[in-house]
């Protein structure tokens, strides 16, 4: 054990043991958590408080730019990008950081517990001793073009957020809720503050804060104690060479200092204390020319840190007011004829003095101003009559799931608790005590037993000490056309008033100085310091073992499954798997025949149920239809097979009592395969496997039982047509659906068809119909088709993910569940089952070639792009070498992210390859110049697919390296490796495909990753390709205008009241574009000029570019 550090009695808790260590010479604290999980996660946590000085401004961002310059190199290593290269040879996905109001964490997470060691102490070197660099501090926070345009990375990433509707809103509740001090900061940099913001305060905020007595280091996973002492005492030993001892900074700890009261009485958007309240809501507008939805905000302030069970107890009670159609507050003003808005959602921070809000989304501008009124109408309501029933179902539920949380990933479960601990846990008191307040924080299953002891009235109490009894701060956030017209008026009178006062020696000068900047950041990092760390084995990675068993009426297990699991186990659930599929009674057999099963065995204590759906056989109005059948599929009346009625609220009621989960959505468990529709429940499995039925009975009920109403249908369509103006403000959401309006047959594509722009021509149809008897009968006949479309047995695959040994009979369950009432299936059933074929969007593929369009929202500030190319599926040759490609490429500090994000092009980007459509995606996200970053990112590939550039065998470990972390993760827990195996089957792969794809990533060679990129990443930047893409008003023209140049191809220019027509109504296809006089070039002209010579390419009968 390392001298230096003093150790605190470990503490045994559900899902972990946490060792807790203190440096009695330095300060530096340290927290192991040994949660067996086969991915290791470091944090390293700083307290940030930042508030308004002689010296700077609490909303200058100084902790946010600071989470970005720490990247930027350190003493030891003074380069830009050393960190995250040595990463990506850790089994990892790169580094990560976030910038939260009270503090900033930089984390990692590496395939086993060796990655996140090797480069614990070079981490810790670059966020105690960074470089901050004025080059860097010019390209990663701010600078000024030569065109007059303000830009940088943090300045790119703030201008897509500070005026949303969310931002604008949630600042200003934080701003009445603590007036003063840092609670209320704009911690990540408003865009005004940053234009004035310098180098040398950003150097004084490290100074006074990044000291090694406020900073925790957090391991979690499979690392012993020695190993991680052994590599914690090297930062020790680092943090005493530079002569810092404990204390010596003369600074106080952050956030130790009493909370300033909130807003007083009397001040515009702080509504007394008690009820009736008085006051009324401030208003905030946001940009929008869409003006017919806003967001509503309710605030209060909280309990104190220490009050671990009182914030579990209001955390419940919000719980028991918003979770489900049948919670107070849902069932008030959103389940209804004429509900105020779509959604109710509460949030939280646990600060040293915390608060708690309430969001109503998708709020009607016409009655937005009844919201807080109507909130304390119903809180009114439930002090009169608080249900104590419903209450220990909400809390029986929430003891579900944080067991589920624990056994999916306790280290992802206790993190934001033992940050909040190490920010405003106790200090200088006895062991004993420290650590009994941090189980308290972590463990919430003892606050759990003790809130269901409490009676009616002391919840009664609770909700009145915390929402009635305190003043509360509402705002109303409105959508404003005439405020989007405003900004972008700014933006062009900033950037002419810039150039002005600059004028042209100035600008260039700002050229000049970032062309250098970017150069001196650029400069090669010399060799040793690239491979100072060495490539784990991903070899002796932990697996989660998982035993697939699928089939119709024969079963076995599926190829190369069951590593892990003993051989006795998996042929005893194999026996007994076919003994109950042979023992169903003759008169059900051959109506079960048609369904494929798939039955995972996991180590679990919970059971998943899911039934995947097959979707290809609707027609273009069912299609449209499937968003209101999967929105209502678990809220309605349900009429069981004795004739008993189960009302709506009985039935929600009866899915919260038993279940952690559930749900219907479009795709499969983890969202994929859009083209298949899926129902889901999780529940506790029980001692007896008693879980397993219970699954099974709600899942028939909500599959064939449902009876769906006018009342309910209209309350449905009113909320997704509520919903509509917030996709509309959504940049990214569009150019993803119009890129897939491009690339899909439209009518047979479920993610263009339920889009809500696609969607709010046919629902304001369903609303018209409902609003009439003999429409609202057509409307549920329709539905009644649908669902009798959907549920037939050989378009329904059904997954079990569950410990098999539990089951009892599971196939006379399972069918008792879904053959349909005798009432309802007339069909003619198949002979036999099949695994299901067509859920890829593969099979829906326009086929088009060179389609581009650009539409213009209001409510942004920067631009989206998305662009897809052929690609290729999941076992041709090239597709290791393809991933390869592409992470080499998209790697932190790689060429897009050292040339498109460090210029302060824009603030993200993706290259993706998809074997569900066999398609390959290139976008760019929050970009601030849209033809600027397709520029240099097209510049980048060419230059790989020229020779101009190339790959060395350094870089090709790390891409390697990180392609590995990705495939292991994505089977890091027992549903996700369980169900990546189900999913898999649907996309032709097979249970090891993870397996397979790691045994051919190793024979990936430079000479491979250079094919992929000729042949598969070039096409992306040729006209042949299909792009879309949305951008602010005032940038509408010069994108057009430049990708036209770039691609020689026509481009539709859209404004977003035009988005209807482009969509059409769902039953035809989108209108076509426009003829546009530009010069056009054909097709795979550009990637013709990259043709590949390697031998892959050379025979005779290979497919030209």
């Amino acid at each position: 054990m390392a001298t230096g550090f003093s150790r605190l009695a470990p503490l045994q808790l559900t899902g972990m043991t946490v060792r807790v260590y203190e440096s009695e010479t330095t300060g530096l604290r340290a927290m192991l958590l040994e949660t067996g999980e086969p991915l290791c996660s470091l944090h390293v946590v700083i307290g940030t408080e930042s508030d308004t000085s002689e010296w700077t401004h609490k909303d200058d961002g100084l902790p946010h730019t600071l989470e970005h310059a720490i990247f930027l190199g350190s003493e030891l290593y003074p380069y830009k990008g050393v960190l995250d290269k040595l990463a990506n040879r850790c089994l990892a996905d790169g580094t990560n950081a976030w910038t939260a109001t009270d503090h900033t964490c930089y984390t990692m997470q590496s395939a086993g517990h060796e990655g996140c060691l090797n480069l614990l102490s070079i981490y810790a070197d670059h966020i105690l001793y960074p470089t901050l660099s004025d080059e860097c501090f010019l390209t990663e926070v701010h600078h000024v073009t030569g065109d007059g345009e303000n830009k940088g990375v943090v300045y790119c990433e703030m201008q897509g957020r500070e005026n949303t509707s969310a931002s604008l809103v949630d600042g200003k509740v934080l701003e009445l809720l603590y007036p003063n001090g840092g609670y209320s900061a704009e911690t990540g940099g408003k865009m005004a503050n940053l234009r004035s913001l310098t180098n040398e305060q950003v150097r004084r905020y490290h100074r006074e804060n990044y000291r090694p007595d406020n900073v925790m280091v957090i391991l979690s996973g499979t690392a012993s104690e020695a190993e991680f002492l052994r590599e914690l005492e090297k930062v020790e030993e680092r943090i005493q060479a530079k002569g810092y001892t404990r204390g010596s900074s003369g600074f106080d700890r952050p956030w130790s200092h009493p909370v300033p009261p909130m807003s007083p009485a009397g001040t515009i958007g702080v509504l007394s204390a008690g009820l009736p309240k008085e006051g009324q809501p401030v208003v905030v507008e946001f940009p929008s020319e869409e003006e017919s939805t806003g967001v509503v905000s309710l605030g209060w302030r909280g309990p104190a840190y220490h009050e671990h069970a009182t914030w579990a107890q209001l955390s419940l009670l919000w719980s028991y007011l918003t979770d489900s159609a049948i919670a107070p507050l849902s069932k008030a003003l959103v389940e209804v004829e004429s509900p105020l808005c779509s959604r109710v959602s509460p949030a939280d921070e646990v600060f040293s003095e915390g608060y708690h809000q309430v969001w109503f989304r998708d709020a009607k501008c016409d009655t937005i101003d009844k919201l807080p009124t109507a909130f304390f109408d119903v809180i009114s309501e439930v002090l009169q009559n608080f249900d104590l029933d419903r209450m220990h179902v909400v809390i029986r539920r929430r003891r579900r799931k944080v067991l589920e949380a624990l056994e999916r990933s306790p280290s992802r479960a206790a993190i934001s608790h033992v940050i909040e601990h190490f920010l405003y846990g106790p200090r200088g008191v006895p062991p004993a005590e420290e650590m009994a307040t941090l189980a308290s924080g972590i463990d919430k299953l003892p606050h759990f037993a003790a809130a269901e002891r409490l009676s009616a009235e002391e919840w009664v109490a609770v909700l009145k000490r915390f929402v009635v009894d305190r003043p509360c701060v509402a705002v109303v956030g409105r959508p404003s056309a005439a405020q989007a017209k405003a900004i972008d008026a700014a933006v062009k009178e900033r950037q002419a008033a810039t150039c002005a006062a600059m004028g042209a020696e100035g600008l260039a000068e700002a050229a000049r100085k970032l062309q250098e900047a970017v150069a001196f950041n650029e400069r090669e990092i010399p060799a040793h310091f690239l491979n100072a760390v060495p490539v784990p084995s991903y070899a002796s990675i932990q697996s989660i073992p998982v035993l697939t068993i699928r089939g119709g009426k024969h079963l076995d297990v599926a190829p190369n499954s069951g590593v892990g699991v003993p051989p006795d186990v998996a042929s005893s659930i194999l026996a007994a798997l076919r003994e109950s599929r042979a023992a169903l009674p003759p008169h059900v057999a051959p109506s079960f025949a048609p369904f494929w099963t798939e039955w995972a065995h996991v180590d679990t204590a919970f059971v998943t149920v899911a039934i995947a759906i097959d979707t290809a056989s609707l027609s273009a109005e069912q299609r449209l239809l499937l968003p209101l059948y999967l929105d209502t599929a678990f809220k309605l009346p349900c009429e069981l097979e004795d004739g008993t009625l189960l009302p709506k609220d009985d039935f929600v009621s009866g899915l919260q009592a038993d279940t952690v989960r559930y749900g219907c959505e479009l795709g499969l468990l983890r969202a994929s395969l859009d083209q298949a529709v899926s129902f889901n429940l999780q529940l506790e499995l029980g001692a007896e496997g008693e879980g397993f039925a219970l699954a099974l009975q709600w899942l028939r009920r909500a599959l064939y039982l449902t009876r769906p109403s006018a009342t309910y249908l209209k309350m449905a369509v009113q909320r997704h047509l509520a919903g509509v103006p917030a996709a509309m403000r959504n940049g990214r959401g569009i150019a993803s659906v119009l890129n897939a309006a491009l690339e899909l047959d439209t009518l047979k594509s479920n993610r263009v068809s339920s889009h809500p722009v696609r969607q709010q021509h046919f629902l304001n149809k369903l609303l018209s119909q409902l609003g009439t008897s003999d429409g609202a009968a057509q409307v549920i006949a329709q539905l009644a088709d649908l669902r009798t479309a959907l549920l037939v047995a050989s378009n329904m695959n059904v997954f079990v993910a569950t410990d098999l040994t539990k089951l009892s009979h599971p196939f006379e369950t399972l069918a008792a569940a879904l053959l349909p009432p005798a009432a309802a299936s007339a069909l003619p059933l198949p002979e036999a089952s099949a695994p299901l074929s067509r859920l890829c969007e593969g099979h829906i593929l326009s086929g088009k070639e060179g389609q581009a369009a650009v539409v213009a929202l209001s409510a942004i500030e920067t631009n989206f792009l998305c662009v897809s190319a052929p690609g290729l599926g999941p076992y041709s040759e090239d597709h290791a070498a393809l991933l390869v490609a592409v992470e080499h490429l998209t790697a932190l500090e790689g060429d897009f992210w050292v040339k498109l994000r460090g210029a302060g092009l824009t603030y993200s980007y993706f290259v993706r390859p998809s074997t569900d459509t066999g398609r390959i995606s290139f976008g760019l996200f929050k970009c601030t110049d849209l033809i600027g970053a397709y520029t240099a990112a097209r510049k980048i590939i060419v230059d790989y697919a020229s020779g101009a550039s190339t790959i060395t065998e350094l870089q090709l470990e790390g891409a390697k390296s990180t392609v590995a972390y990705t495939i292991i993760s994505s089977t890091s827990t027992r549903l996700s490796a369980a169900a990546t195996a189900w999913e898999a089957a649907f996309e032709g792969k097979g249970v090891d495909y993870g397996r397979w794809l790691l045994s051919a990533m190793d024979e990936v060679s430079v000479a491979d990753v250079l094919h992929a990129i000729k042949r598969y990443i070039v096409p992306i930047f040729d006209a042949s390709s299909n792009l879309s893409a949305s951008c602010p008003p005032n940038k509408l023209d010069t994108v057009c205008q430049g990708l036209e140049s770039l691609l020689g191809l026509g481009v539709r220019k859209l404004h977003e009241e035009e988005l209807q027509s482009f969509f059409g109504t769902g039953q035809e296809e989108p209108v076509a574009p426009p003829a546009v006089s530009v010069t056009t070039t054909s097709a795979f002209a550009f990637s013709k000029q990259f043709k590949c010579e390697c031998p892959k390419c050379q025979p005779a009968d290979a497919p030209s570019l």
